[in-house]
């Protein structure tokens, strides 16, 4: 196989005394959508934000595209094609879509000022190329929760990310909403994009991804492609222990997973 897109090495951090994630292996292959599994405090945020440079190994390093990275925020790591959309929306509601979306990267004219006309026109071909039917002009303040979340998408991918990190984006999500963002990740997958998937949700995840990764008390503790996984096995990877077949659908349910 060809080396991930994105990997941990080792990765180690601690907090303090407090060590949070030890020895993480991790990889994202180009036309992969690896889910990331775990229970809250396992360590998933705090892998992500290793991963897109919100913080600093105490241990291991990251890799992209098989070179040790170097960022020191997530500016870096978007810019070098490593996105992340995170539970909590980094969008301006005062703003337009489209002046979300290039924010800080503006087209400009001769004469330095923001080109509204090629502005508008690279949103429209950005938004139109992920199957969003919203105008560039609309104010992000007055759209819904999944449109939010769609912007931020299309704000993640405006620099040609080969890695995209979403982090629990069905939370606030409908059915329909769910099935267009799915339709989405199928796409970009198949143009050769890496996908980390971060839920609770194993049904989407069986549906949705290739590969799974699980993560207990900051360790890894499986992981493979989705077909060698069963719900049970994966419960039992988050718990620590097996479950028989009641105590399984308790499980489940008491954490939202069906």
């Amino acid at each position: 196989m060809a080396e991930p897109l994105l990997a941990a090495r080792g990765l180690n951090k601690s907090f303090g005394p407090n060590e949070v994630l030890k020895g993480i292996e991790f990889e994202v292959h180009a036309g992969h959508s690896v889910a990331l599994c775990g229970e809250n405090g396992a360590g998933k945020s705090t892998l992500i934000k290793l991963l897109t440079g919100l913080y600093t190994p105490t241990g291991g390093h990251v890799e992209f595209q098989g070179q040790p990275s170097k960022w020191s925020n997530p500016r870096q790591s978007l810019a070098a094609g490593s996105a992340v959309v995170h539970q909590e929306f980094s969008v301006l509601g005062a703003l337009s879509i489209s002046e979300n979306i290039f924010l800080g990267t503006e087209p400009l004219t001769r004469l330095g000022l923001i080109d509204r006309k090629a502005l508008r026109r690279d949103t429209l071909a950005l938004l139109a190329d992920l199957g969003i039917t919203l105008s560039p002009d609309t104010l992000v303040e007055t759209l819904s929760v999944a449109d939010k979340q769609m912007v931020e998408i299309a704000k993640a991918l405006r620099s040609d990310a080969k890695v995209l990190v979403l982090d629990e984006p069905t939370a606030v999500l409908s059915q329909n909403e769910t099935t267009h963002l799915f339709r989405i990740m199928k796409d970009l997958r198949e143009r050769g994009m890496g996908i980390v998937y971060v839920s609770h949700r194993l049904d989407e995840i069986f549906e949705n991804c290739t590969d799974i990764t699980v993560i207990k008390d900051g360790v890894v503790t499986a992981k493979g492609p989705v077909e060698t996984f069963t719900h049970n096995s994966v419960i039992s990877a988050m718990v620590g222990r097996d479950l028989g077949t009641t105590a399984l659908m308790r499980n489940l349910a008491a954490r939202n997973l069906i």
